[in-house]
């Protein structure tokens, strides 16, 4: 006598299964994000203190009115610019020197082709 298994087929199963990694992404990512847009709109000046009033976008206002803070993002995104510009042209030089290398190597060494459905004997 055979013994045979069910199978357990349930629409839920998938979800059931990806549902703790949901949650946890939920808490640690998304509830971090907003709990630190809250505490942005908030005007604190450490952390010990227990006087705390909502300000809304007024320190957004106040950092974007700051000539050091606009000065430091201009310098922050000429050199994000210009890191990944070599980067990528370095990348690319690279590239071209590995293909370089390789047409060198077949030129001078050809592999012989093998039939892949040929027996070995």
């Amino acid at each position: 006598m055979r013994a045979t298994r069910k199978k357990i087929q349930s629409p839920w199963g998938g979800f059931i299964f990806v549902l703790p990694s949901v949650i946890a992404m939920a808490v640690f990512v998304y509830g971090m994000i907003g709990y630190t847009v809250v505490e942005s709109l908030e005007n604190r000046y450490n952390a010990y203190t227990t006087k705390v009033e909502f300000v809304g976008l007024i320190n957004y206002i106040e950092l974007w009115s700051d000539p050091e803070f606009t000065h430091a993002l201009s310098n922050l995104l000429k050199f994000t610019a210009v890191f990944t510009a070599v980067y990528v042209f370095d990348g690319h030089k690279k590239r071209l020197k590995f293909n370089c290398i390789k047409l060198k190597i077949n030129l001078l060494w050809p592999r012989r082709e093998s039939n892949p459905y040929q027996k070995f004997r």
